[in-house]
């Protein structure tokens, strides 16, 4: 226990003293590492692992302050603002994967709950908007419209030609 300690402590210590390029080529490794060691689990160990991560994730989000779930959202929106339109695409399509696998298997009661808290989460929503927000969403599902309305245009174009 001391040993775990004692490395605990040195590694701690060379971390602070590390320089960026450093820093960043020890992180590079552990992606590497992790990324290795996810290729050769079984689907029952991934299963496991992501469970247990649920899980941990659901008790500290449980537990922490409001300072820190401010903290933690402010460093999500500016993740998300930051990223690549390829990271993006990523993201999203990550997002529809398992929301497709999740409906796959959900049961028509399961579907039925789920959709009708989606209903009451966005009756929430619109009803605590300012007038500001309410007019950025507004202004967003127009363009959405007007997007979807030329897609179908150029579709049933292209099929007439």
């Amino acid at each position: 226990m001391a040993s775990q300690e004692y490395y605990r402590e040195y590694s701690r210590k060379r971390r602070a003293n590390e320089t960026p390029e450093q820093r960043e080529k020890r992180l590079a490794y552990a992606r590497k590492q992790t990324r290795k060691r996810y290729a050769n689990e079984t689907p029952e160990e991934r299963e496991v692992r992501l469970a247990k991560k649920r899980e941990y994730d659901r008790k500290r989000r449980a537990n922490e302050t409001p300072e820190q779930r401010e903290k933690r959202r402010l460093y999500e929106r500016e993740r998300l603002a930051n990223e690549t339109p390829k990271q993006r695409e990523r993201r999203l399509a990550s997002v529809k994967r398992s929301d497709e696998k999740r409906r796959a298997n959900e049961t028509p009661e399961e579907n039925e709950l789920r959709l009708a808290k989606a209903r009451e989460y966005h009756r929430q929503r619109v009803a605590n908007e300012t007038p500001e927000e309410r007019e950025v969403r507004l202004a967003r599902r127009r363009e959405n419209s007007r997007k979807r309305y030329e897609k179908k245009k150029r579709e049933k174009n292209e099929q007439g030609t």
